[in-house]
């Protein structure tokens, strides 16, 4: 009898202690769903074929004055094939331009830019090539870039390989970007 009582009692409490913990874990995944994140998100997509780092300048207040913000410096592993390079901006930022630097090697081959994609909140735009041409350009004094293909190549300056930099069309990418916010 005793043995019936106290394994009545053992069986209860663990019955009990259950309860709570699956009460705990349904408020832990509670709390997780409600998280939200709202960082402003950049994904490249290119063929980028040795080791490099590629870096995302950005502007908030409408300039095209890159020198105000620290870019986001990524160090991409090289890939005859398309790659998505992402770039999360701190929580909060509402960015009008970007520039992005593609590689610093100097053996670096020819890049593809194929696409880029901004997301933020749940909205996302998308531009990919032959559309490239309406929101970047090439930095002239040290690429070519053929929007219609993605090709960007560096030039040679100095007999050194210049680093290839896209940057925007003022008047295009501002209002595409303020869109998302």
């Amino acid at each position: 009898m005793k043995k019936s009582v106290l394994l009545l009692v053992f069986a209860l409490s663990m019955a009990v202690t259950s309860c709570k913990n699956e009460k705990a874990q349904e408020n832990v995944d509670a709390v997780k769903e409600e998280v939200v994140d709202n960082s402003f998100n950049v994904i490249i997509d290119a063929v980028i074929k040795q080791d490099d780092d590629v870096a995302l300048y950005y502007t908030t207040d409408g300039t095209t004055d890159f020198s105000k913000v620290t870019p986001i410096w990524q160090g991409i592993k090289g890939n005859p094939s398309a790659q998505q390079i992402t770039f999360k901006l701190p929580e909060g930022t509402k960015p009008t331009e970007f520039r992005i630097d593609f590689g610093l090697k100097e053996n670096q081959e020819d890049i593809y830019f194929n696409k880029i994609t901004f997301n933020h909140l749940g909205a996302e735009r998308v531009i990919a090539c032959p559309e490239m041409v309406d929101f970047f350009r090439a930095d002239d004094n040290n690429c070519s870039f053929d929007p219609a293909t993605g090709l960007i190549k560096a030039k040679i300056v100095n007999g050194k390989r210049a680093v290839p930099s896209i940057y925007p069309q003022e008047k295009n990418l501002m209002p595409e970007l303020q869109k998302l916010h």
